[in-house]
């Protein structure tokens, strides 16, 4: 009995002595189990707060880098401030906490030098970019530095949460398998032999805390996957505002391989992700619709890669069908040791700032092109009214001082004939200025009579007749179908239209003549067209295209040979328009003549009669008047003065005045005649003492005559002699070459005393 009972407690102490081995043993390995748990379980609770920084951190610079949220800056500035530190405070602990392994390594080192580098230049570049107000500039930093360091921190993070969840899950089996072989039927049947009650209470704590011990990992286990579903949330809120920037975006290897690209450069193109990843940046269909494009983005990848900034402007078609224009930069991304890991593509739609900048440039070509026509009609207002005047006040001048005009009656009458003839010539003027103000400021009307056609027609033959005849050419009429007898329009706008459209036709026309073509053309909207027709200089598409703008010539310039406004066509043609029709160039060609046609609605005609009209012609042969000269000693006796005038009437005049002061008056029409003329008699060694220098003269003007002559080391004295009296034209002749400056009309007494007072030192000058 002894020896059973020795045998029972040797056995049953054994196996107690198993069981509290293997249940120390148990606690050995449970204990460090436990602790990886704990530990995981903190290192998962912190990981989300890092990225959280920086996503909160990147939202505020978003915020700081608008122009409307200037008045938040320095609380924003402040933020952010705050942001940097907590995340230092965070690194900080871990680095001196955790153990050398690949998560401290990935949370403490890998993802804090981005992150530091982010903040980092948050502090030194971007707020103090937008503290000067430069707001472009420090979206260009979010979009790219800022964002490549974002990106590389948040692609350590992505690693981390992986390697996180993957330690969670051997956490977790290894718990489970520890748990799972039990020693409690060991336990139960050793306490049967012993001490049945206090091995039962160890039973019974042993199993709550085998329990305790799962449900802890379970837990555990729980929280650690919603912290990384956080986690996952963060990324996701990055990823949407990556996607939802208004820069085309992404990033790219340093071999130009595509790795990310945002949402908006895929809607441009119409592509998805898969369509790009992975392939070479220029052989994406952002590129392909250019070899040259795809060759020039290749170049930029290999000049980025080796740390150049590349940008440039491309045309892009998008799927709406337009050309955008963007502003593409590619910008290389250093790591801490300072070389090239990533590239960051940007690329900005600049479509409507470039619209705006071409309106904005044709609005300012435009207002010069208005500026210059404006400047050209005051100077030709101002040749226009003062050469009719130099006329008038000249011959009104003559004809009461001089009592000789008394005794000669066809002097007299030519010399009343010219004041009239300038005179009506300003009334031409004044009206057509004042028509133009009319209609521009929509006070002119017209009236609606019926008036017949043919009537207009043979009005407008006998009033430009005179014109017609003086310069001996042919004017006539030519009914091509049968007209109206009386239409419905305004007879006085209509005489006025042809008026000026025949009137035109004359004056540039030298040789053969001018006919007026009239059809009635029946339709839904009756009409009459009227060609007037000549056989003058015609003109060239350049002129014909600025032809019916006011204030406008086909020819502007100082040399040309015609005078008038500028206004006479821009006038019918409103007038026209004005009366249901329009006044266009029909044909023209330099040479060769011109047509300009002129339509007008005619109204109801209903029960009107067609009339056949027969050809009118009028045709008179030119008379000439002689003109006179007249010679009287006195203050320019022995002077010597050439006359460079292309006007008629001022030739006369002046020549008048100057030889009845004594001087010889040699008389040239233009600029090239008085070179050769003055060069001539400056070798001949009869010089001429003054040259009176019309500025605006056919073939050669004035302002080149002069510039001419000195070029060509011409010592005499100069006289510009111009109908343009503003303060610059006294200054753009003296450096045309000209020695002095008079105005037309012209100042007889101070012209005489100007061409006087250069006879006391001609022979010093020329010396």
């Amino acid at each position: 009995a002894l020896w059973l009972l020795s045998t029972v407690l040797v056995i049953g102490f054994t196996c107690l002595g198993v069981l509290i081995y293997q249940t120390i043993d148990r606690i050995k390995i449970n204990g460090p189990i436990y602790a990886e748990i704990m530990e995981q379980k903190d290192i998962v609770a912190d990981i989300l707060p890092p990225p959280e920084y920086t996503v909160e951190s990147y939202l505020t610079m978003f915020a700081l880098a608008s122009p409307n949220r200037n008045a938040d800056r320095k609380i924003l500035e402040a933020k952010l401030g705050v942001l940097e530190d907590e995340y230092e405070t965070r690194q900080t602990y871990w680095n001196s906490v955790l153990q050398p392994s690949p998560i401290k390594t990935l949370m403490v080192e890998t993802s804090s030098e981005p992150a530091r580098r982010f903040f980092r230049m948050s502090r030194e570049q971007l707020i103090p970019l937008v503290r000067i107000g430069d707001y472009e500039g420090a979206q260009e930093l979010i979009h790219g530095e800022l964002f490549a360091a974002y990106q590389q921190h948040r692609i350590a993070i992505d690693e981390l949460t992986l390697l996180a969840r993957a330690r969670a899950e051997t956490v977790e089996n290894n718990a489970a398998q520890m748990l799972s072989t039990g020693y409690i039927p060991s336990l139960f049947a050793t306490a049967a032999f012993l001490l049945t009650t206090t091995l039962a209470a160890i039973v019974w704590n042993f199993s709550s805390a085998e329990k305790n011990a799962s449900t802890l990992a379970m837990r555990m286990t729980a929280e650690l996957r919603l912290k990384t579903d956080e986690l996952l949330l963060s990324e996701y809120k990055s990823r949407a505002m990556f996607d939802q920037a208004f820069q085309l975006t992404g990033l790219l290897s340093v071999e130009g391989m595509v790795l990310e690209v945002n949402q908006t450069a895929l809607d441009f193109a119409s592509l998805s992700l898969a369509d790009v990843i992975g392939k070479p940046f220029w052989e994406t269909a952002w590129w392909t619709h250019s070899e040259a494009l795809m060759a020039k983005v290749k170049n930029a990848v290999a000049k980025a890669g080796i740390g150049e900034l590349v940008r440039f402007e491309t045309q892009h078609p998008a799927p709406d069908g337009q050309v955008h224009t963007i502003d593409f930069s590619l910008k290389p991304v250093r790591d801490e040791r300072g070389c090239v890991i990533w590239l960051v593509p940007e690329g900005r739609d600049i479509s409507e700032r470039k619209r705006f900048e071409d309106d904005l440039m044709q609005a300012k070509i435009d207002a010069e092109s208005a500026s210059r026509s404006k400047s050209e009609f005051l100077a030709n207002m101002s040749h226009e009214i003062r050469t009719p005047m130099t006329a008038i006040l000249g011959f009104t001048d003559l004809l009461l001082d001089d009592r000789n005009f008394q005794d000669d009656p066809e002097r007299r009458i030519h010399a009343i004939q010219t004041i009239q003839r300038n005179g009506e010539h300003l009334i031409g003027i004044i009206n057509d200025i004042l028509d133009l103000s009319k209609i521009e400021s929509g006070k002119l009307e017209v009236e609606s009579v019926d008036y017949s056609p043919i009537a207009v027609i043979e009005e407008v033959l006998s009033l430009m007749r005179v014109r017609s005849t003086d310069k001996g050419l042919t004017l006539e009429s030519r009914f091509k179908t049968s007209v109206p007898s009386t239409i419905s329009t305004d007879p006085t706008r209509l005489r006025q239209v042809l008026l000026n459209l025949v009137g035109n036709a004359i004056k540039f026309t030298e040789h053969g003549g001018v006919r007026i073509l009239v059809r009635y053309c029946p339709g839904e909207v009756a009409k009459m067209e009227f060609d007037v027709e000549d056989t003058g200089l015609g003109m060239t598409t350049e002129q014909q295209e600025r032809l019916f703008k006011p204030f406008t010539q086909a020819d502007s310039s100082t040399t040309r040979q015609f005078g008038g406004t500028g206004l006479g066509l821009a006038i019918s043609k409103r007038l026209s328009e004005m009366m249901g029709g329009d006044v266009i160039i029909s044909h023209s060609l330099p040479g060769s003549g011109s047509c300009f046609r002129a339509t007008i609605a005619v109204g109801v005609i209903a029960g009107v009669e067609l009339i056949e009209v027969a050809e009118k012609s009028l045709f008179e042969t030119p008379t000439f008047r002689p003109t006179t000269s007249v010679r009287s000693a006195s203050a320019l006796s022995g002077h010597r003065i050439l006359l460079a005038e292309d006007g008629a009437d001022n030739q006369r005049l002046i020549a008048f005045v100057l030889k009845k002061a004594g001087a010889i008056v040699t008389i040239v029409e233009n600029g090239q005649l008085a070179v050769v003329a003055a060069l001539s008699a400056f070798e001949s060694d009869e010089p001429f003492h003054v040259i009176l220098m019309d500025m605006q003269m056919p073939v050669l003007d004035g302002y080149n005559a002069a510039a001419m002559l000195r070029a060509k080391h011409y010592p005499g004295h100069i006289i510009a002699l111009t109908a343009h009296a503003m303060n610059s034209d006294r200054a753009k002749c003296l450096n045309a070459g000209c020695d002095d400056y008079a105005t037309k009309p012209i100042d007889r007494i101070k012209l005489i005393q100007q061409i006087a007072a250069v006879r006391s030192d001609y022979s010093l000058k020329c010396s």
